[in-house]
């Protein structure tokens, strides 16, 4: 029984790390597109930076559904 819920925990938490990682990934991707396109925003042409950041954020979250990040990686 004790066991049976040590490994529920196990479980809860290895979920856990896996959206932090995969929020860590997208954070650094989104970041960089922002640093890129930070001189749109000094020109005044945020709709196309916004436009930008959200076929990313599109992109970073189809793919994180379709393939799991950090396979084989050990916690």
């Amino acid at each position: 029984m004790h066991m049976d819920k040590l490994m529920k925990q196990r479980a809860a938490l290895d979920q856990k790390i896996k959206a932090a990682k995969d929020l860590e990934r997208q954070m650094v991707v989104l970041s960089k597109l922002i640093i890129k396109h930070a001189p749109s925003l000094v020109n005044g042409e945020e709709q196309k930076v916004i436009k930008v950041l959200e076929t990313a954020q599109a992109e970073i979250t189809e793919e994180t559904v379709m393939k799991p990040s950090f396979e084989g990686e050990p916690i």
